[in-house]
């Protein structure tokens, strides 16, 4: 399954989070189609690309999650699931339950669209802000 991402982080409030969610991470960095807003501090661009994401400048936020789906259909791949979550979602996630999104992760789909929200624990558990 391809992760496809995006993020939206000028100010590099990410780049410590990334930096907690490392070793969480890497399993699914191979597997990460990201596209970040040609706003993105340069140094969360680059923490983001030394995990292994497979990374594309894109416009707005809603821009960017589009950006993130053309380049993975557009790299060719034998893979045809995708998992679209956002990076700050995906932070989160591993960091608070980590089996659930490794269960999403290799989840074996047979519809063309499956559609998961977030729980009840997950909006209350959620920050307001980084």
């Amino acid at each position: 399954m391809i992760i496809v991402s995006s993020t939206h982080d000028p100010d590099g409030i990410f780049i410590p989070l990334i930096e907690r969610v490392e070793t969480l991470i890497l399993p699914y960095a191979r597997n990460v189609v990201m596209a970040y807003t040609p706003n993105t501090n340069i140094e969360t661009i680059g923490a983001l690309r030394s995990l292994g994401f497979d990374l594309v400048e894109g416009g707005s936020f809603n821009e960017s999650r589009l950006a993130s789906l053309k380049k993975a259909l557009a790299n060719d791949l034998t893979e045809n699931s995708f998992f679209s979550c956002c990076f700050d979602k995906m932070v989160h996630w591993l960091l608070n339950n980590p089996h659930e999104f490794d269960g999403i992760y290799r989840k074996d789909i047979h519809r063309d669209v499956e559609l998961l929200g977030r729980t009840k624990k997950a909006w209350n558990t959620y920050p307001d802000s980084w």
